[in-house]
């Protein structure tokens, strides 16, 4: 290719200062020796050919990368111990600060895991993408859990924090560089944590005697309240705002 370069860059060049016989240019000495070192210089390679070029190795990479996973005598995909445990919890982390359950029909989710696969040199076949949803699935109901516990707890007083106290305190291990979006997304559901436990009475109880299915009746009530208007969650903030003021009067 470079070789084609100079020699296609050196005739055009001869072109270029010969003009057409009839024209009879006659180039002294001083302008020789000024032209033959630039015919002689190799051609520069462009930005752009040097970009397509680093792309198609990327591609060659990621290409040998999943040849290598596929090929692997007994290689059964697992995300513990993969390279793909730490993107794809990230991503998770993501999902489950606007919404904490796991929806199996989540085209975005889907995406977005076949692209931490394709990044990690894994086939986003069937199998493996289902693998990946029995993991989020798992870690979804872990971090359930975790929120939950640090929710109803005798430990520290949940009830008496301001709502955006309560929303790092709950949500911190998931606050992985959230949109503005994302954050008011989130609000909402702290909020009606806060709501959901304080109208159950939670806050009174040992969380070891609820009996209370937490999640499954919280889950009815998140789903319905993310339909209402803008109004009625002004109105629910106002309400726990002055629970909490009362609260902390008692103190």
């Amino acid at each position: 290719m470079e070789n084609e370069g100079q020699d296609t860059y050196s005739q055009e060049s001869i072109d270029l200062f010969r003009g057409s016989q009839s024209e009879d240019l006659e180039v002294n000495a001083q302008e020789r020796e000024e032209i033959l070192p630039q015919m002689n210089r190799p051609a520069q390679p462009s930005m752009r050919l040097i970009y397509e070029e680093v792309c198609a190795l990327r591609r060659e990479v990621k290409d040998l990368k999943r040849e290598i996973m596929k090929n692997t005598p007994g290689k059964i995909f697992q995300v513990d111990g993969s390279n793909v445990k730490k993107p794809l919890t990230a991503l998770l982390k993501s999902f489950f600060f606007t919404y904490p359950w796991i929806r199996e029909d989540d085209e975005e989710l889907k995406r977005q895991i076949t692209s931490v696969l394709e990044g990690c040199g894994w086939e986003a076949d069937r199998n493996v993408i289902i693998t990946c949803f029995s993991f989020a699935s798992h870690s979804f109901t872990n971090w359930r859990n975790q929120v939950r516990q640090k929710l109803v707890t005798q430990e520290k007083r949940v009830e008496q924090m301001p709502i955006k106290t309560l929303q790092r305190y709950l949500f911190s291990a998931f606050w992985v560089s959230p949109s503005d979006t994302e954050e008011k997304i989130n609000f909402k559901v702290t909020l009606a944590l806060r709501a959901f436990a304080d109208g159950h009475k939670l806050f009174k109880k040992n969380p070891s005697t609820t009996a209370i299915d937490f999640w499954r009746a919280f889950k009815k009530n998140i789903d319905a309240m993310m339909k209402q208007s803008p109004d009625r969650w002004v109105a629910l903030e106002q309400r726990m705002v002055k629970k909490i003021e009362a609260f902390n009067k008692e103190d």
